[in-house]
């Protein structure tokens, strides 16, 4: 895969971003990733990442994001499980889909009573989950907002090391 101005064009790329990739001359994925991270353009490597994705990464994605900030929301919402067991419920029912772990993402988005659709709900919450934790991240100017980032690349390196 190559980032070029059509590719960027038909992901609705900020003009700032696609002057800023075609200025850096390459067209690698990975390298502008974290040619971005390094210039401090972490929102285009964040929206970069999320759009390169297949499915499965995005969720992981998401989960890994959400558990970088759930200590940070467990302090401020003491006792609220509901977060927690929706990262569960995408973990073990989206990226490990058995029957067992179906009816284990039933139960807990019951008792989360957040869901009336489990597999539904638990998806668009781990993919939503992603860009919610990246924000709270930056917002907090946490150390982990690279942490989410560099997870990000290690996903697409695992892909295309695959590949070959």
């Amino acid at each position: 895969m190559r980032i070029t101005k059509k590719w960027l064009s038909e992901k609705s790329a900020c003009l700032d971003a696609v002057e800023w990739v075609l200025a850096q001359g390459i067209s690698d994925p990975l390298e502008l990733l974290r040619r971005a991270i390094a210039e401090n353009h972490c929102d285009w490597a964040n929206w970069g990442i999320c759009r390169i994705f297949n499915r499965k990464q995005r969720i992981q994605y998401a989960c890994f994001a959400s558990r970088q900030i759930l200590a940070t929301y467990e302090k401020q919402y003491p006792g609220d499980l509901c977060p927690r067991q929706t990262i569960e419920v995408a973990e073990r029912c989206i990226l490990h889909n058995t029957k067992k772990n179906r009816a284990y993402a039933v139960n807990a988005a019951y008792s989360a009573a957040k869901a009336a659709y489990a597999v539904n709900a638990a998806y668009f919450a781990a993919y939503y989950a992603a860009s919610a934790a990246y924000s709270a991240a930056k917002a907090a100017k946490d150390e982990k907002l690279e942490k989410i980032l560099h997870y990000g690349i290690s996903l697409l390196t695992n892909r295309e090391e695959e590949k070959k």
